[in-house]
């Protein structure tokens, strides 16, 4: 998520061929973290807690993994750009992954 956000930073910011440059280290992260591609029996995490940086309960966590802050951010400003009607499932795919932050 966060090397998303960078490129579209740098894109938005007008350097287009850096942000090319970045998208085939992107493409090989997306391929390295397929999780259809985990053996079994491992299974990717799954989390029935809704967590979203937009809330005062998400900030109230007894957290203190910095990267939260970096990719509550990054999260929130994709969000800006994707359609309202995808912010659910992206904050329950983010939520996975925050669930798992120490």
């Amino acid at each position: 998520m966060t090397h998303v956000h960078a490129l579209k930073e740098l894109h938005t910011m007008g350097y287009e061929q850096i942000a090319n440059r970045g998208l085939l280290a992107l493409r090989k992260q997306i391929h390295l973290t397929d999780v259809s591609r985990l053996p079994e029996p491992l299974q990717a995490h799954e989390s029935d807690e809704l967590l979203d940086p937009r809330t005062p309960p998400f900030w109230a966590r007894d957290r203190n993994d910095a990267h939260q802050i970096k990719l509550a951010h990054a999260v929130l400003s994709l969000m800006a750009q994707i359609p309202a009607s995808t912010h659910q499932c992206t904050l329950n795919n983010m939520s996975k992954y925050w669930s798992l932050l120490p």
